[in-house]
């Protein structure tokens, strides 16, 4: 183990999510480590298959690398009706319920 010096504030907030978590805070940093999209886990390398967190290609990247999928498969082709139709259906709805 080797000693690192943090400011006050950042261990605090490190101490919350932990609380929060109910994780060890060497859970919590190592968890985030894992995010930052330029390094590999367990690696010093660059991870150039992994896109920048805030990014479409990061939400995708993740969803796929979870297994998440909606079990559609025509969502795609059907992408201009969805729009025109259901989205519509969805935003009218929204008005309607004073969201």
């Amino acid at each position: 183990m080797t000693d690192i010096s943090i400011a006050p504030h950042l261990v605090e907030k490190l101490r919350r999510i932990a609380e929060i978590e109910h994780r060890p805070v060497e859970a919590v940093l190592e968890s985030l480590i894992e995010q930052y999209p330029l390094i590999a886990p367990d690696t010093e390398e660059a991870d150039s298959d992994v896109p920048p967190l805030g990014t479409l290609a990061r939400l995708a990247y993740e969803a796929r690398k979870n297994s998440f999928h909606s079990g559609r498969h025509d969502t795609t082709a059907r992408s201009r009706e969805i729009l025109q139709n259901e989205f519509a259906d969805y935003l009218l709805r929204r008005m309607d319920d004073g969201a």
